[in-house]
């Protein structure tokens, strides 16, 4: 089993400046995917609530990121964010039925609802799946910043960030 964190593409580090062909050569061919997420439209098994949220996270989703490919994963989220907020509307309709919010009474006494635990394990799992996609912030910042179309090119980028710097003339 692979120890220390997980690999980046040799395309991510062109984009961060710490592309190096010693190292990162190996990697320099890696598959491309085509068509954008946004080309595909939401499955046939989801519910029209899955769906509007397909739409609406899907319109706030970092662009460029996201691929056809990437199909059934951003499903899997919009599913349990649907799930999520079923959860947590179900539990607050308990709570106001309750004098103790987030228990309920069952035949071995006074236990916890079991909504909070649906609730808790949808949010490890929409995590888990926000940060693989790029939703968290720092998955996004690993992403790193891409260049401008348009923007003039410094070579690979690295000692344009050198300009930055003053220059400083000496004296003899």
């Amino acid at each position: 089993m692979r120890r220390g964190p997980k690999p980046r593409p040799a395309s991510l580090h062109r984009l961060r400046g710490t592309y190096q062909p010693v190292r990162h050569d190996k990697r320099a061919v890696e598959p491309v995917t085509t068509g954008e997420l946004g080309e595909v439209g939401p499955p046939e098994w989801m519910t029209e609530s899955q769906r509007a949220i397909w739409q609406d996270i899907l319109k706030r989703v970092p662009k460029g990121i996201l691929r056809a490919i990437d199909a059934e994963l951003f499903a899997a989220y919009c599913e349990l964010v649907d799930c999520h907020q079923q959860v947590v509307q179900a539990q607050a309709a308990m709570n106001a039925k309750s004098e103790a919010p987030f228990l309920i009474r069952s035949a071995s006494g006074v236990v916890l609802s079991p909504y909070v635990r649906i609730r808790n394990q949808t949010v490890l799992l929409m995590a888990r799946l926000a940060s693989e996609m790029g939703f968290s912030p720092t998955s996004r910042a690993a992403l790193g910043t891409p260049r401008e179309p348009n923007a003039p090119s410094d070579g690979d980028g690295t000692w344009g960030e050198l300009k930055r710097f003053p220059v400083v003339t000496g004296k003899k």
